[in-house]
């Protein structure tokens, strides 16, 4: 996690309350250090920092343009923007389409878009290549950048998979980008991004890019349990830009989110009982560079 680059965090780590991370290992760069609030945290295996700008704070997926707009999927508005899970029974199961969320009665958009299915992409109404549907378009609303993330009830039971490479039925257009779970748009960050996923330097430096909803580049999930096990159960990667940062917010004590898990953000805050259970995937992204060996 690198330190600094436009976070209103001063440190790449924040652990608030008695969350715990573990992980196989934390990498920080330069001096970046882990802020506890409350000085009772636990986070395993210990980070270190003192390491440059190099090949372990490198983007990915600099280079390539963002995950493209689904095309030919259905509709599914969403009464009051909530999805009622099950108590009982079977769970409910969502299948591929284009979520938003409605007002009850009317059937008309609130403005809280978001798209569903093995990749989930938290953006705005200007994603490059999104069509909206008619009922969005039509709407009259701007649908801005905002602040996403996965949210439910009380000790939500929530597993999802990622991009899957080896799967035939993936797009090809998708391929480059497995196994990312969760995408989030690189216009929702204070730096500027070209279209070829670089950092802008056009203005001599990193230019700034200013976000209509301040704080929108926070995206939060929510840890859970379940009979003592995690009840957040995420498979792959989850994309952050520079300058945007994770929040993992946790209730009760052992809410747990956990996996074969990637996270690329410029910072991850951990706050009250939330806790962290990181394993390494078994094919996570990877970057070609030309070397030269002597």
């Amino acid at each position: 996690m690198p330190a600094g680059w436009g976070c209103r965090q001063s440190r790449p780590g924040t652990v608030t309350g008695l969350a715990t991370v573990t992980s196989p290992f934390t990498y920080l760069m330069g001096n970046g250090g882990l802020q506890d609030l409350i000085g009772a945290n636990q986070w395993t295996t210990v980070p270190m920092n003192g390491f440059p700008d190099g090949d372990y704070f490198t983007d990915p997926f600099a280079g390539l343009p963002q995950p493209p707009a689904p095309t030919g999927l259905p509709d599914h508005p969403v009464p009051g923007g909530l999805i009622a899970g099950s108590l009982l029974g079977a769970p409910t199961v969502l299948p591929p389409g284009n979520y938003y969320a409605t007002l009850p009665i009317l059937g008309t958009p609130t403005g809280t878009p978001s798209d569903a299915g093995e990749i989930f992409i938290f953006t705005s109404g200007q994603y490059p290549g999104l069509v909206m549907s008619s009922a969005l378009a039509n709407s009259g609303l701007s649908f801005p950048q905002v602040q996403a993330g996965l949210m439910a009830g009380v000790e939500p039971q929530i597993t999802l998979h990622g991009l899957n490479k080896n799967s035939p039925n993936l797009p090809a257009a998708l391929a480059n980008y497995a196994p990312v779970l969760i995408w989030q748009d690189r216009a929702n960050t204070t730096l500027k991004y070209t279209s070829n996923g670089l950092l802008d330097l056009s203005c001599g430096g990193i230019c700034s890019n200013i976000l209509s909803v301040p704080g929108s580049q926070e995206m939060v999930l929510m840890a859970s349990q379940n009979g003592g096990n995690a009840g957040t159960n995420l498979y792959g990667t989850i994309y952050g830009p520079r300058g945007s940062w994770l929040t993992i917010l946790g209730v009760l004590s052992g809410d747990t989110v956990a996996g074969p898990l990637q996270i690329i953000s410029r910072a991850l805050q951990m706050t009250l009982n939330a806790s962290l259970n990181v394993n390494p995937l078994p094919n996570p992204p990877s970057k070609l560079i030309a070397g030269l060996i002597q």
